[in-house]
C-alpha cells in the first residue's frame, strides 16, 4: 500500500539529513545564480521577468526552509540512538509505547546497514510498520510489543500475503514475546523471519556494541540452530553475530553468554560463560563442560 502524501517538509524529513541539506543548496545556486540569468523568451513566463533582479532576497529564505528538515532528521536520529542505547534488558523493552517499539526495531535495523522508511501514519500500512531495502531487496516489517500474548499463525499468514502482494525479498515479524508453535511451523521454509523477544534483546546488544558505523562488519561465523528464516538469511548472519541462538542469556543485562577460559590464576584452563559486552557487564557463571 503506498504512503500517504504528508507534506514535502514532512518528508524530507524523514529521509537523511544530507538530503535536505542537498535540495536547499542547489535551490539557493538555482535561485541566486541560474534563474537571473535565464533567458525567457516565451509570454507565458513573462511575469517571471520582474523578479529575476529580485531573486537573491529570496535565495536565503528558501534555503533555510528546506533546511528545517535536516534539523529535524538529526534531532530524531539522535533521539532514537539514544532510545536503543538505554535498552538494558527485555522488560524496559515491553514497557515501551507501540510507537517507541516502532522506532526501537527500525533503529536497529538502520544500525544494520538497512534503509529504513518508517510508518508516520496512525496504523500499520496494510500490516507494514516499517519498510526497508538492503542490497537492491525490499524487506517489510511487523512489529508486535505484546508482552503477555503469544504471536499466533494468523499475523504470520497476513503478512506472508502482503509480501507477495508487494513482491518483497523477506518478512521480518518482530516482538517483545513469543510466537506459537503453529505460527513457527507455516514461517518455516518462508522468507519469513520471526524474531522473539529474546532475540531481539540479543540483536539489540550486538548492534550497540558494534555502533552505527560499523554495520555488519563486525559479524563472524556462527552456527544456525532451529530458526524459521527462510530466504531471509542475511538477516539472521548480521543479527545474531557468533552468539549461538541455543546460549543462555545474561540475567544482569540480556546480552549473550559465550564461552571464555580463564587464562591465568588458579582457575586457568577452566571454562566458563561470561557476558559477551565485558567489561560494560562482568556477570559470569559456570559452564557445564568445565575443562578444556
Amino acid at each position: 500500500m503506498p504512503r500517504k502524501n504528508e507534506g514535502l517538509l514532512l518528508e524530507l524529513s524523514l529521509l537523511p539529513w544530507w538530503v535536505s541539506a542537498a535540495i536547499a543548496a542547489v535551490a539557493f545556486v538555482g535561485i541566486v545564480y541560474v534563474f537571473p540569468s535565464m533567458s525567457i523568451e516565451s509570454p507565458l513566463w513573462a511575469f517571471a521577468v520582474p523578479l529575476q533582479s529580485k531573486a537573491s532576497y529570496f535565495g536565503v529564505p528558501v534555503a533555510m526552509i528546506l533546511l528545517l528538515p535536516a534539523v529535524v532528521s538529526l534531532t530524531e536520529r539522535a533521539r532514537k540512538k539514544r532510545l536503543l542505547d538505554r535498552q538494558r534488558n527485555l522488560e524496559s523493552i515491553r514497557d515501551l509505547p507501540w510507537r517507541r517499539f516502532e522506532e526501537l526495531v527500525a533503529e536497529a535495523f538502520r544500525r544494520d546497514g538497512f534503509t529504513v522508511i518508517e510508518n508516520t501514519g496512525a496504523g500499520a500500512d496494510g500490516g507494514v510498520d516499517i519498510r526497508m531495502r538492503k542490497g537492491g531487496e525490499s524487506y517489510l516489517v511487523q512489529c508486535k510489543n505484546w508482552r503477555k500474548q503469544r504471536i499466533g499463525v494468523t499475523t504470520v499468514r497476513e503478512m506472508f500475503g502482503v509480501l507477495a502482494a508487494e513482491s518483497a525479498r523477506g518478512v521480518f515479524i518482530v516482538c517483545s514475546g513469543t510466537f506459537t508453535a503453529e505460527a513457527i511451523r507455516f514461517a518455516k521454509g518462508q522468507p519469513i523471519d520471526l524474531v522473539d523477544g529474546d532475540r531481539l534483546m540479543r540483536w539489540i546488544v550486538r548492534v550497540r556494541r558494534d555502533g552505527p558505523d560499523r554495520g555488519t562488519r563486525g559479524t563472524r561465523n556462527y552456527r544456525q540452530r532451529g530458526t524459521p528464516a527462510g530466504e531471509a538469511r542475511e538477516f539472521e548472519q548480521h543479527a545474531v553475530d557468533s552468539v549461538h541462538l541455543d546460549a543462555p542469556s545474561c540475567p544482569r543485562c540480556g546480552g549473550n553468554l559465550v564461552v571464555r577460559t580463564a587464562r591465568k590464576g588458579k582457575h586457568a584452563g577452566r571454562r566458563f560463560w561470561g557476558c559477551e559486552t565485558f567489561p560494560e557487564c562482568r556477570f559470569v557463571q559456570d559452564h557445564p563442560v568445565s575443562t578444556t
